[in-house]
């Protein structure tokens, strides 16, 4: 309230001067009980009048706040001092920057999710292998969709060094995939390029993966397609054993 002090206390020096001018009581209770009255009734307004004529002065200052005050030790941040705060703390923090410390700590808490989410796959297998150029696109899948599509790759294809071609050219359908598009004679996809052949084939498994079928003996269907009735049951549990053989290695 430095604003507003001198003004109060001028005020209160000519009400002072006043009263010792005007007022001559030879009895000297009297007097001081009068004058004790009549600041009372120019006064408190007058103090009053001083304060709320400046509501909003306040000072900004840098504050290091303690690990007590739930702010991480060190981080500095604005603080407010209210007038009208003074009879308490006097201190109060800015909503602006309240603000900003909460949108810190969700930052500090989605590196944190980041971290919690990273993908610990055992790439290195890949190596000189013809997947090993859609490493960067299988990296953009979660890790439980990126690792079947390694798995299965594995199974279908040995790592694209047996899978299907059209006119000498690679058709990238590491995964064994049939459907409708591009398609060579015997049914399977032939993708434009690595990219399209994760892209399409990882969101087929999302699909399956959604409707609960995430592990290698709810995904027959990749193998059989609606029945595994007509296939060797051996067969049908190799498939099974390998690709989860395969999920081993990969996550190791």
């Amino acid at each position: 309230m430095r604003g507003s002090d001198p003004l109060l206390f001028r005020g209160l020096d000519s009400l002072i001067k006043f009263l010792s001018s005007t007022l001559k009581f030879r009895n000297t209770s009297r007097s001081l009980l009068f004058t004790v009255a009549v600041m009372s009734f120019f006064g408190l307004p007058l103090i009053f009048f001083c304060v709320i004529q400046n509501p909003t002065e306040a000072k900004t200052i840098e504050a290091t706040i303690q690990n007590q005050s739930g702010f991480p030790k060190g981080e500095t941040f604005n603080i407010e001092i209210d007038p009208l705060d003074r009879l308490g703390k006097g201190i109060r923090s800015n909503a602006s920057d309240r603000k900003i410390s909460q949108e810190s700590a969700i930052s500090e808490a989605e590196k944190e999710a980041e971290k919690g989410s990273e993908k610990y796959l055992n790439y290195y297998i890949l190596a000189g292998y013809p997947i090993e150029q859609m490493i960067p696109f299988i990296d953009q899948q979660n890790e439980n969709i990126a690792a079947l599509l390694i798995a299965i790759a594995k199974k279908e294809s040995d790592w694209g060094r047996h899978s299907p071609s059209m006119a000498g050219q690679d058709c990238f359908n590491y995964w064994g995939l049939k459907g409708k598009g591009r398609t060579i004679g015997s049914g399977y996809r032939c993708f434009d390029s690595p990219d399209q052949a994760v892209s399409e084939v990882s969101e087929r498994l999302s699909k399956l993966v959604e409707q609960g079928l995430d592990t290698p003996s709810k995904l027959l269907v990749w193998k059989c397609g609606a029945s595994c009735a007509k296939h060797d049951p051996r067969d049908v549990q190799r498939w099974i054993s390998d690709i989860n053989n395969y999920l081993q290695q990969i996550k190791s």
